[in-house]
């Protein structure tokens, strides 16, 4: 169980303002066995989400210092064995914990993944949500893009939400594990309009 403190504290981190009641207080302290799941439900709040969009500097990744990334390699085979070895990664990880290397925490691991699968999976609405208000933000909206191009798709999380937003989709990863749950979860849900691709080489 979370301590009174943390919960006060939670909510002005992360929602930025006092909690309304001590039972609203009480109410999360019997809820929440630790610190994670009182976060995640924070976060995954209707009214942090709202603000988020109102207030982007809400989201800490928003606001990372830009990184450095390496592009140049030495010799002609360096790139052909980096690729190698990021997709035996990858799909070690979709055969062994999908969704887990997917979205990382304790409960998306295949041995709790049944009971939290609802969790993990409407997820993704948030990052499409996001993104829909960086596109307007910028005088474009979704509808009048002829097609979505995903790179990383996993196992289809964001890219069902994608589906219910353009006309096309086209998905691509480099894991054929986590591409054949992608595609059976997204035939599932009936997402006619998304094209699933490996990306098999540089």
């Amino acid at each position: 169980m979370v301590t009174r403190e943390q919960v006060v504290h939670a909510y002005r981190l992360i929602l930025g303002r006092e909690p309304e009641s001590e039972e609203v207080i009480q109410n999360h302290m019997d809820m929440h066995e630790d610190v994670d799941s009182l976060r995640t439900v924070m976060l995954q709040s209707d009214e942090f989400r709202q603000a988020a969009l109102m207030s982007p500097w809400l989201l800490p990744m928003d606001q990372c210092p830009r990184i450095e990334v390496e592009t140049a390699v030495a010799g002609e085979k360096q790139p052909s064995a980096l690729f190698q070895r990021v997709a035996g990664s990858w799909n070690t990880l979709g055969t062994s914990e999908p969704y887990w290397s997917v979205l990382t925490h304790e409960g998306f691991r295949m041995d709790r993944f049944d009971q939290n699968a609802r969790e993990y999976l409407d997820s993704g609405e948030s990052d499409v949500v996001r993104l829909q208000a960086w596109l307007e933000r910028h005088g474009l909206k979704p509808a009048a893009l002829p097609v979505c191009l995903e790179y990383g798709c996993g196992t289809g999380r964001i890219t069902r939400w994608l589906a219910k937003s353009f006309e096309r989709v086209l998905a691509y990863d480099i894991s054929e594990p986590h591409l054949k749950l992608a595609r059976e979860y997204l035939a599932g849900e009936g997402c006619g309009n998304v094209e699933l691709g490996l990306v098999n080489g540089l």
